[in-house]
């Protein structure tokens, strides 16, 4: 599952993961054979501005063939707007682990 470490005691961690869920569900949507990535890890950062439109996408770390995919799909993808300020404060610039 896709995972961002959150601050603790967050009082709005559930509006937070609950936008990444829909994030993580957006993106995945644009992937057939998610599956036959299983075991591989992409880390790729996010730059969002506040209507949810990509800025920037940066892959972190190992370029592999998941992550060309995931590159794709990301750059593919329509996402959901913010729930709310606090979300996009902590999202607008995420690194989102991807492993299927």
């Amino acid at each position: 599952s896709d995972t961002l470490t959150l601050p603790p005691d967050d009082a709005n961690s559930e509006n937070i993961s609950g936008y990444l869920f829909a994030l993580q569900r957006a993106i995945r949507e644009d992937i057939p054979d998610w599956e036959k990535y299983r075991g591989d890890v992409c880390t790729l950062r996010m730059s969002l501005n506040r209507r949810a439109e990509l800025t920037g996408l940066k892959v972190e770390g190992e370029r592999s063939e998941f992550c060309a995919v995931m590159y794709d799909a990301v750059l593919r993808t329509k996402f959901p707007p913010f729930p709310n300020e606090r979300a996009y404060q902590n999202l607008k610039n995420a690194a989102l682990d991807f492993k299927p």
